[in-house]
Formats: C-alpha cells, sequence, structure tokens
C-alpha cells in the first residue's frame, strides 16, 4: 500500500458475529485499498463458525485488530471497536458488507476539497452471492425524507470524523436493530458538515441469515423511539402519504443535482 503521509488515518469498525460466510469479502475490500492510511477493527462476538480462522488467516497481511469475546450486542461492539480506534476519520462496515475499490480514494478527495465532518455516498445492494440486485442513491441532507422515508446516508458508505462521532456519543447501545438511524439522526440534528460524493462507496449485503431480515416489529418500535412519532403519525393514511410525498422529494433533490444515472431505475425503487 502506498499512500501520502498526509492523507488521514482511516479506522473501520467491523462487528462480528458468525458471518464466515462473508467476512472475507469484508476484509479484503478494507485490505485492498490503496488511498490513505488505515487500521481495521473486528469485534467478534465469539462466532461459531468460521469467522476466528479467517481473522487470524489475515491478522499479518495488513493493519487489522481483532477480538473475539462475548459482548452485549452490536452497538456494544462497535462502541468497544469505537474506544480502540485511533484514525481521523471512522468508518462502520459490518461483516457482511463490503467496500468498492476505490472507497477511500473517494474519502480522501473529498476531505482534500471540502473538509467535512461527514462524508456519504450511494450504496450497492447485493444478493449472497455479491451480484448487484438495486441501488440506494443518496441526496443532499433533509429531516424530512429522514423522518419519513430514508437515511441520508447508510453506515456502508459513511464516514465520520471520530471526534465528531465520539462528541454525539457513539453509538446507542438501547437499540439492538436501528443504531444507524438513531446516529444519522444524531448527525443531522447536529448541524454537522456533510459532504456527498455522487459514487458508490459500499455495498450492502441482503441475505436470509442477515439479522435485519426478521423481527420487523422490533424495527418500528426503535423507528418510533428514535422519531418520537404522534399518534397521528402512526396512523395507516398519515403514514403513507408522508412516506410518499418524502419520496418525491427526494427524487425531486435527485433532478436537482441532476442524478438522471438515478431517474433510470424506477420510482418506487427511489429509496
Amino acid at each position: 500500500m502506498s499512500v501520502s503521509e498526509s492523507e488521514p488515518l482511516v479506522s473501520i469498525l467491523t462487528p462480528s458475529y458468525n458471518q464466515g460466510k462473508y467476512i472475507e469479502e469484508n476484509i479484503k475490500s478494507v485490505r485492498n485499498q490503496t488511498t490513505c492510511s488505515f487500521e481495521h477493527i473486528v469485534v467478534d462476538a465469539n462466532s461459531s463458525d468460521s469467522t476466528v480462522d479467517i481473522l487470524k488467516n489475515y491478522e499479518d497481511q495488513y493493519n487489522l485488530k481483532w477480538i473475539s469475546e462475548e459482548d452485549r450486542g452490536q452497538s456494544h461492539a462497535l462502541n468497544k471497536a469505537l474506544d480502540i480506534a485511533s484514525g481521523d476519520w471512522v468508518g462502520w462496515q459490518n461483516a457482511d458488507d463490503y467496500y468498492v475499490e476505490n472507497a477511500f480514494g473517494y474519502l480522501a478527495n473529498t476531505i482534500r476539497e471540502q473538509n467535512p465532518d461527514v462524508v456519504y455516498g450511494d450504496v450497492k445492494l447485493v444478493d449472497s452471492n455479491s451480484n448487484e440486485i438495486s441501488r440506494l442513491y443518496k441526496t443532499t441532507p433533509s429531516n424530512f425524507v429522514q423522518r419519513y422515508r430514508s437515511l441520508f446516508a447508510s453506515n456502508q458508505s459513511a464516514f465520520v470524523r471520530r471526534e465528531v462521532l465520539i462528541e454525539v456519543g457513539g453509538f446507542n447501545e438501547d437499540y439492538e436493530y436501528c443504531m444507524d438511524v438513531d446516529l444519522f439522526t444524531r448527525l443531522l440534528k447536529g448541524n454537522y458538515t456533510c459532504a456527498q460524493v455522487p459514487e458508490v462507496i459500499g455495498c450492502f449485503r441482503r441475505h436470509s441469515e442477515a439479522k435485519t431480515h426478521d423481527n420487523h416489529e422490533k424495527q418500528i418500535e426503535e423507528l418510533s423511539c428514535i422519531y418520537n412519532y404522534s399518534n397521528f403519525e402512526q396512523k395507516g393514511i398519515v403514514q403513507s402519504l408522508a412516506a410518499s410525498t418524502a419520496k418525491a422529494y427526494k427524487a425531486l433533490l435527485l433532478l436537482r443535482q441532476g442524478r438522471l444515472n438515478a431517474i433510470k431505475y424506477k420510482f418506487s425503487e427511489l429509496v
């Protein structure tokens, strides 16, 4: 890896539990980055599959730090990793997800040009075999879209200054499923400078073994807590109208940005 001394140090946090089928792709996507110095911190929750053997195999190949021990859940694992991190910037990539080839290059260029607090880009949705399913196109931050439609950024393709991440309190261990929603909501409310990269930075894998595949009721409960939805907002017709309006507004934001490549996808997929 050949990088300039002026480039930032990036800490990638990876919580892990029984994702031996996918974690090697995650590891390679970090190890093979050629822009920015980086460290990869994997906090594993005593996996019973091949995860630990894979981590041992790669620990001498690049700047990988890992531990495998019981924890109190994904948010706790992320906070443990954050405590270890020493980078200027922090990325969060789950064990079954991964970065694209030039992800850190997009980060470095954006830091040089804009010096923001948060850098984020688009996300490619892939299946269990890493085949593209669809894409999540991101726009400029919007409280309305965030509340009723989709996050302004996703952890698979976002980087946050470590000092900012610590300032907002790290990862909320009260949430088992929607800690990402909570984090990006706090960042949005904090009025931090956010820089959008109109490129895919990371890949989000959808598969039947993913934690968020089931238990939608718990996710809805956590979202209601994060956004403090009123009884009126939770009524079916009101919720549906708000979501449709937010979707239309997001499409308008994409058009204003001239992102015609996003418009080629069906309107219903602009999530």
